[in-house]
């Protein structure tokens, strides 16, 4: 017990250091459309979902693999880092993330719950933040949309983040985005950027295993990856 809790106090004391285990992640297969799931479930470690309050908490790697039952996609980046991303089947509002960087190491995972498409087909449907409120209320009632991010180091964060809220940008367009098809693409697109889905950071510790929660950082989508980029 008094070497779990000195674990305990020293991972809460230094988050500027990874946790046990952060260079154990075995590499995902750069040529498939879905990530290692063993690099997943080594990832993520024993750690359960912290939004979870139920008696059967459910295990992190549990849901990030279900989160790639359907629609499997994968953006190359330029630099080698890699988004893949999916959702479970017949649960699309249940969405997972997983970036690798450029060696394929897993970097950030985040299992991503109830975003509302703002366009799809290149057809938006709503045309206004308020419109935006509006639907969610309407289809989630109190809940909102959430995005649960999770890192090993707390540096990757800040450095992965901008990826996944550009990809969060184009999951409410409905990928296979254009643009400049007219006006009002043009207007969604607009809108896509000013979406704010509400992120939650974990930091996954192994000893003991659990998730803590950390600062979310103040940094912007990468406009770098055009919003057409995103296929599915």
């Amino acid at each position: 017990m008094a070497v779990q809790g000195k674990a305990a106090a020293m991972c809460a004391v230094f988050l500027a250091m990874a946790c046990t285990g952060a260079d154990t992640f075995a590499q995902t297969r750069q040529s498939d459309r879905v990530p290692n799931d063993s690099a997943v479930a080594a990832f993520a470690g024993n750690a359960v979902l912290p939004a979870d309050e139920s008696d059967a908490r459910e295990v992190l790697s549990d849901r990030i693999l279900d989160g790639f039952e359907a629609a499997p996609q994968r953006l190359p980046l330029d630099g080698g880092a890699v988004i893949y991303w999916g959702q479970q089947y017949r649960e699309g509002n249940l969405q997972s993330v997983v970036i690798t960087d450029e060696k394929g190491d897993i970097r950030l995972m985040a299992a991503v719950d109830d975003v509302l498409e703002i366009a799809r087909g290149n057809e938006p449907s709503v045309s206004s933040l308020q419109q935006h409120q509006a639907l969610v209320k309407k289809k989630l009632g109190g809940d909102v949309p959430l995005a649960s991010v999770f890192v090993r180091r707390p540096d990757d964060l800040e450095t992965y983040l901008p990826l996944l809220k550009r990809w969060l940008q184009a999951d409410l367009l409905g990928f296979n985005v254009k643009c400049a098809k007219g006006p009002r693409m043009t207007q969604a697109c607009a809108l896509a950027t000013q979406v704010n889905v509400r992120i939650e950071a974990f930091l996954i510790c192994d000893d003991p295993p659990r998730a803590r929660a950390i600062a979310v950082p103040a940094v912007a989508a990468s406009t770098a990856i055009p919003l057409e980029a995103f296929r599915m």
